[in-house]
């Protein structure tokens, strides 16, 4: 089971990346495979973060700061559509080489889980959480709410040490 998580977690990772595929999809002229692509990465990643919302949220978060990430994450974005339409049509390797490494640097990083294909329903934050041992780190979170009070985040659900999804009080 774990395994098939693990799985399911990459897929959503390479949904998240997948916009560079369709771009270079697009300018090779392969429109019907860009379209099914995009279809799938917006179908899959939305079910993937509703999925996850049916896990129990016990866990809450104590937070100095909280800013909405959006504008942080998407110059990123644009700069691997460049790299997808600078790779020449016929240097398909190249190009596979290149999403390749791009999509092991996003394994490393903590927005990982920040997708495109969820903006309409999901907002994305960077929250300072304060804790005892005197160590600041920023999370990364995922919520349908916007939220505004930031004393104590509840209702959270791990998805990676870095990640959380909130979950609804209504869902």
């Amino acid at each position: 089971m774990n395994l098939l998580i693990k799985i399911a977690t990459q897929l959503y990772i390479f949904t998240a990346v997948s916009p560079i595929v369709i771009i270079f999809l697009i300018k090779k002229e392969s429109c019907f495979c860009a379209f099914s692509l995009f279809v799938f990465a917006f179908v899959y990643s939305n079910l993937f973060l509703n999925c996850c919302l049916k896990k129990f949220g016990d866990e809450s978060v104590e937070c100095d700061f909280v800013e909405i990430a959006e504008p942080k994450f998407i110059p990123i974005y644009i700069a691997y559509f460049v790299v997808a339409l600078s790779v020449n049509n016929d240097n398909i390797l190249l190009f596979w080489i290149i999403f390749l490494g791009i999509f092991i640097l996003i394994q490393g990083c903590k927005f990982s889980f920040f997708n495109p294909f969820v903006l309409l329903k999901f907002n994305f934050y960077e929250a300072n959480a304060k804790n005892n041992t005197g160590a600041n780190y920023r999370l990364f979170l995922i919520s349908k709410r916007n939220i505004k009070n930031i004393d104590k985040i509840s209702n959270l659900i791990r998805l990676n040490n870095f990640t959380f999804l909130q979950k609804d009080e209504n869902e």
